[in-house]
């Protein structure tokens, strides 16, 4: 059963490898702050409970599991980094929805 915490981890492995391949581009510093804000929110996940609901969970793992398909299209077409970005900020505020106290800090 995929988890938060696997989820983000594969998302920012994804991220990893479009990023050298923008690194001359606009997108990339956007790009960049993107992934760190992912980075915090698995401090928070590794270190806290999950309290949303099924739904907010299952809406998590969904959000991520498309940034995670959109970040490999990404890396054969470096159109896709713009929905790349879209996709990331829906997972970080999905997981924002089940794990206590992430707002304060991302």
């Amino acid at each position: 059963m995929p988890t938060v915490r696997q989820g983000i981890v594969d998302a920012i492995n994804e991220l990893n490898k479009v990023l050298p391949a923008i690194a001359n581009e606009p997108s990339f510093p956007m790009l960049m702050l993107q992934r760190s804000r992912l980075q915090r929110q698995l401090i928070f996940v590794l270190s806290d409970t999950l309290t949303g609901s099924n739904d907010d969970l299952s809406d998590a793992l969904s959000a991520l599991q498309e940034v995670i398909a959109t970040a490999r299209e990404a890396q054969q077409d470096i159109d896709q980094v713009q929905r790349v970005m879209s996709k990331i900020t829906k997972a970080i505020k999905a997981v924002e929805k089940v794990v206590d106290g992430i707002k304060e800090i991302v």
